[in-house]
């Protein structure tokens, strides 16, 4: 995979996405006691590792958000 994100930087971010993402796991590489994730984010260039950053906050974000609608919503009703 190494090779691939290597010579294709564009596809780390979507190996990645699809292995951690809503299709796979978020402890993908402690499940499989690889290192697969790990290698593909070491192999992919600054500008992918960016936007997997990016990815990963809009999550937070999103999540966060989520909450406090939803607590919002519960002290409201009351």
């Amino acid at each position: 995979m190494q090779k691939i994100v290597t010579d294709e930087p564009r596809a780390g971010l979507a190996l990645v996405l699809q292995l951690l993402g809503q299709n796979g796991n978020r402890q993908f590489d402690q499940i499989t006691r690889t290192k697969t994730v790990e290698s593909i984010l070491s192999s992919m260039s600054p500008s992918g590792i960016q936007e997997y950053a990016n990815y990963l906050l809009e999550q937070v974000n999103t999540s966060d958000a989520d909450r406090f609608v939803s607590a919002f919503s519960v002290e409201v009703a009351r």
